[in-house]
């Protein structure tokens, strides 16, 4: 509890610190669950407005575990504006919170989940469900590295737009779900984290991981260490880079030899061309 305190404290002071402008705010959560867009949850009585200056903290509750809920068709816009400072940031969901994130969440410079494997906060974007903003830490952040117990899980259509995933955790796509990282994903070992903390299961053979072009070796290398599976561990991890040119796309498939012999690598490629969504 004391030590949950502390970091808890510790983000506040990051916060105030990157904030660098006496008109900036934090907005807290103030416990138990509820919905994003209910004033009565934030400690200034209102919900956090889109201004990158301030910041969003959901943190540790005394009183056991809880849910905070972006409903279907509300936007949580804290502010983007492509400049850096700010550094408008969200620190959490930390330890025992779940985000739901049913509409949209639009941040500046990064979203932070810490969590430990007793409290494990988790993000849940469910189908139609947004998310964008330049830097995602997914259990692994520059400032703190001792909490990388965290999980965010993708169904339905939910759609990830980062210019950085810096991945600690676990993250799970299901569905027709995509994780989209435009720029570079960093999976460092450091304090806490390491490849026993962090895992990406493709887990649908319509979810994608897109990345930069590039990264074949790099996936090769997280095939290799396990680090990210397809279909939970029962599919193979496959990678192609003509479904979304420019970038390489990460996918998931049945390594079953009647289908690949039916299908070809064209045959499946073209199966996802099929998908009536695009990157």
């Amino acid at each position: 509890m004391m030590l949950r305190k502390s970091l808890c404290m510790a983000s506040v002071a990051v916060a105030l610190f990157l904030a660098g402008s006496a008109s900036a705010l934090d907005y807290v959560w103030q416990g138990g669950s509820g919905d994003w867009n209910d004033p009565n949850h934030w400690n200034q009585a209102a919900v956090p407005p889109s201004d990158p200056a301030n910041n969003v903290i959901i943190s540790f509750d005394a009183n056991g575990p809880y849910t905070v809920t972006i409903p279907v068709g509300y936007t949580a816009d804290i502010g983007q504006n492509g400049a850096h400072p700010p550094y408008g940031t969200m620190y959490g969901p930390e330890w025992n919170a779940t985000l739901d994130i049913y509409g949209a969440l639009l941040y500046d410079w990064v979203v932070g989940p810490v969590g430990d494997a007793v409290n494990t906060p988790v993000i849940n974007m469910y189908d139609g469900s947004y998310l964008n903003g330049v830097n995602l830490a997914l259990g692994q952040n520059w400032w703190w590295n001792g909490g990388p117990r965290v999980t965010m899980n993708m169904s339905g259509t939910a759609y990830a737009l980062v210019e950085a995933l810096h991945w600690g955790g676990h993250l799970n796509l299901t569905d027709d779900s995509i994780m989209d990282v435009t720029v570079a994903v960093y999976a460092d070992t450091v304090d806490q984290v390491s490849d026993a903390t962090r895992l990406i299961d493709i887990a649908s053979t319509t979810a994608w991981l897109v990345l930069p072009s590039g990264y074949e070796a790099t996936v090769d290398d997280w095939i290799a260490r396990d680090i990210i599976r397809g279909l939970g561990g029962a599919g193979n991890v496959a990678y192609d880079d003509e479904l979304n040119p420019g970038r390489l796309t990460v996918f998931a498939i049945v390594p079953e030899p009647s289908t690949m012999a039916l299908l070809g690598l064209g045959g499946l490629a073209g199966a996802f061309f099929l998908r009536r969504r695009s990157v």
